[in-house]
């Protein structure tokens, strides 16, 4: 009998206890989501880069099984592209040929396509780089230039001219990864997002910050902003979302 005494105070003490724990732990924080003004699923499996097409009525988006795919603005499929590569993670088109350019990763390869999607030519921008190469492609027609990213160990901003075939590299210190790049040829701005931070960051040319946005959203990868800077479009590779957001909110 003592011993059953003991168990049952022993068992009204631990129950005492944790429910003491339980009622200090804070209250969660309550997130605010109100600056996403819409998101939609996507059919496509690990998305990562995105890009507007040619009229800026439609994306395209990479995966990163190395597919590539052409979207509504709502992330209808609207054609599968034949194209497979190797660990895609960036995408972008150049507005006067249609050509499409992608990045792979694990390669370092900048691959040059036209517009149906089959493979033209490839550049190699990095030696090497394994799971920490290339993230993230953007194109400057202005300039004639692309932007890319090394995600990390150590980041990167590579400027690379086909023409020229010269590579510029800037070492970028703002966030611990860099998963996507968007060229603004309006503000003549980038914007680079960090899937890690969860950030969203403006920048000039040479990588130095102008302004930064904090979204609670995981798996950020690809980014697009329309011309005046109000709307951006994020891709998400572990919820498979699309996501529009409004930059208006401070």
């Amino acid at each position: 009998m003592k011993d059953n005494r003991f168990k049952s105070f022993a068992g009204l003490m631990f129950m005492g206890g944790f429910l003491f724990i339980s009622s200090c732990r804070p209250e969660p924080l309550e997130v605010d989501f109100s600056f996403i003004i819409d998101s939609y699923s996507l059919s496509v499996p690990e998305p990562s880069g995105l890009a507007y097409s040619v009229d800026k009525e439609s994306f395209f988006v990479v995966s990163d099984r190395g597919k590539l795919y052409q979207i509504s603005l709502t992330g209808t499929i609207i054609r599968e592209l034949p194209y497979i590569g190797n660990d895609t993670e960036g995408v972008t088109v150049d507005p006067v040929t249609a050509n499409i350019y992608v990045c792979e990763e694990g390669r370092g390869d900048l691959v040059k396509l036209n517009s149906s999607g089959v493979m033209i030519d490839s550049y190699n921008l990095l030696d090497n780089p394994g799971n920490s190469g290339l993230e993230g492609l953007t194109y400057n027609i202005e300039l004639n230039e692309f932007y890319l990213l090394k995600e990390k160990d150590d980041g990167i901003l590579i400027k690379y001219s086909v023409e020229d075939d010269l590579t510029t590299i800037i070492n970028l210190n703002f966030s611990s990864d860099y998963s996507g790049i968007f060229y603004n040829e309006s503000s003549r701005k980038l914007w680079i997002v960090s899937e890690e931070e969860r950030t969203l960051t403006q920048c000039n040319l040479n990588g130095s910050v102008i302004k930064s946005y904090s979204f609670p959203i995981n798996g950020i990868e690809g980014i697009v902003v329309n011309d005046d800077e109000t709307v951006a479009y994020v891709v998400s590779d572990p919820n498979s979302k699309l996501y529009k957001l409004d930059l208006t909110i401070n």
